[in-house]
């Protein structure tokens, strides 16, 4: 009873953080928050019509997490670029290893700032354009497939696991030099696999919802709420073919100018050139999580 009640006064004093704040707040579900909707509709549920009835700047709750709904132009221009230096990290939805730390997606502060550096020239322009072959070759072959399933199902078929394939071919073409055949092979272990980690639920993580419940005590015993949130054999699978891949770049003469070449040379850099230890650590450790991270968008 005595636990009963202490969980009721925690959720009862967090969920009242934006109304002591004086900050609109949407109707919530006492403990869980908007944490089914969430579960249910994505962030999608965040529409039009709660910004009506709440207006640009309103509260949520994620289980008895805050989080600020903005929808304010100028407030955002300030977050985004006039004041980004304050608001450079992601909220922490879940206490992750340190090897997913080091993802760019997650990482903060100085850290972020240095994986950032590392694999912003990948991103410009006249690298952009030099990939226009690998998407082309992806984009026929997809084209090709659509054609042929459209024959065979004039009224209508789900085009999603297609899209997923000629995704996944686009990311290894284009960031690793690497021709899975996503497409026309779609037991490829890279499809099996990723497919497998995007439907991962977290409602099947306890370590999860124990997190968005009591948050502060997450942040008192960090160690103890530190997840993967990814099977080992998923893991051991992107592990070993990520270090495969870099691994034989690295030792060939390859004039590929992807984004696994761009890590082979940030590597390269930070084992010959002197440079402080931070910086260091952002130029290493790049390599392991970015790779990943980036075929996991396919």
């Amino acid at each position: 009873m005595a636990t009963l009640l202490a969980v009721c006064l925690y959720t009862w004093y967090k969920q009242r953080l934006f109304h002591r704040l004086g900050i609109p707040t949407k109707k919530t579900v006492f403990l869980l928050g908007d944490f089914v909707d969430m579960v249910r509709w994505g962030f999608s549920y965040l529409g039009m019509d709660l910004y009506k009835r709440y207006g640009k700047v309103f509260g949520i709750y994620v289980g008895n997490v805050p989080a600020l709904v903005i929808s304010d132009p100028d407030i955002i221009k300030h977050i985004m670029v006039k004041d980004f230096d304050h608001f450079t990290d992601r909220p922490p939805f879940l206490k992750l290893t340190k090897f997913w730390k080091s993802a760019v997606s997650v990482a903060g502060g100085d850290e972020w700032r240095n994986i950032r550096h590392t694999i912003s020239p990948t991103f410009t322009s006249g690298k952009m354009r030099s990939m226009t072959q690998f998407l082309q070759r992806s984009l026929d072959v997809f084209h090709d497939i659509l054609e042929k399933q459209i024959k065979a199902s004039p009224n209508g078929f789900d085009i999603d696991p297609t899209v997923r394939c000629y995704t996944m071919d686009v990311i290894c073409s284009t960031g690793f030099g690497l021709d899975v055949s996503a497409q026309t092979n779609p037991d490829n272990p890279f499809i099996k696999y990723s497919k497998r980690f995007l439907e991962t639920s977290p409602l099947g993580m306890p370590k999860f919802i124990l997190y968005i419940l009591f948050p502060d005590l997450a942040d008192m015993f960090p160690r103890l709420f530190e997840t993967s949130f990814m099977s080992k054999d998923i893991m051991d699978f992107f592990m070993t073919t990520t270090r495969s891949l870099f691994e034989d770049r690295k030792h060939s003469e390859s004039k590929h100018k992807d984004l696994l070449q761009l890590m082979v040379n940030a590597s390269n850099l930070a084992e010959t050139e002197k440079v402080s230890n931070s910086q260091r650590k952002g130029k290493t450790v790049v390599t392991n999580g970015q790779l990943k991270l980036f075929t996991l968008i396919g």
